[in-house]
């Protein structure tokens, strides 16, 4: 008896690992670059977010869209009123440095895991990149809910295909 084609897809899904399905040409951002650069990165790239770097180019943080948000909100609050200080404890000025707005200590994920346990990470932290880091502490590429569910879709089509 041939098989249902969502017992092929998700049979396909639960062997796909991380390495299968991540971005692995990232763009990676220094955390001594300002906010105005990063946005026009951003934009002509764009993308979402990006892994912020040191001087050795290891990493130490990521930049979201989410966090130019939370920067924005405290540009435009009044003086007196509370605004969202950034990491130095100041509000936030025009030419921040990406190291004053960037997440540290992000979530990351090795790239021998599966989608499931990826999958499982980015719902129970709210988040929707994980670094691909391997036991070298070197960083590989990022996975992206967006590269989670094109690898449902692909599974789901091949399914279809093979139940042609």
């Amino acid at each position: 008896m041939r098989e249902s084609i969502p017992t092929r897809a998700l049979q396909r899904l639960f062997q796909l690992r991380v390495a299968d399905v991540m971005s692995r040409e990232l763009v990676t951002i220094s955390q001594a670059d300002s906010m105005s650069m990063v946005a026009r990165l951003f934009r002509r790239q764009e993308i979402q977010s990006a892994p912020v770097v040191d001087e050795e180019g290891r990493c130490v943080g990521i930049l979201s869209a989410a966090d130019f948000v939370r920067r924005e909100y405290a540009l435009g609050q009044p003086a007196n009123r509370a605004s969202l200080p950034n990491s130095r404890g100041s509000v936030a000025t025009p030419e921040d440095l990406a190291a004053d707005h960037m997440t540290a200590g992000v979530q990351s994920i090795d790239p021998n895991r599966s989608l499931l346990a990826a999958s499982r990470m980015m719902c129970a932290s709210h988040i929707h990149h994980l670094l691909v880091i391997n036991g070298e502490g070197q960083l590989l590429g990022m996975v992206s809910t967006m590269d989670i569910m094109a690898a449902l879709i692909n599974a789901v089509d091949e399914a279809e295909a093979v139940a042609r």
